[in-house]
């Protein structure tokens, strides 16, 4: 349990009322160390600053991930 549990409620109520974001859910929902800022701004936000959040974090982790693969 969150110690900011009423905002990432907040954020998940979101996600399960925006069928756009539900692909993107253990993104947003991860413990970012945004925490409750985090999902207060996933509560209010627009669908697509959201999506674009989203998708340079997986973006982030695309590119973290070939890194890891040339280092090997």
């Amino acid at each position: 349990m969150y110690e900011d549990q009423t905002q990432y409620d907040a954020a998940r109520e979101r996600i399960d009322n925006t069928p756009e974001l539900e692909e993107y859910r253990d993104i947003i929902l991860y413990d970012w160390q945004e925490g409750a800022e985090l999902w207060t701004w996933v509560s209010t936000a627009k669908v697509d600053e959201i999506l674009a959040w989203c998708e340079s974090r997986r973006e982030d982790a695309r590119l973290q991930e070939l890194e890891d693969a040339v280092e090997e």
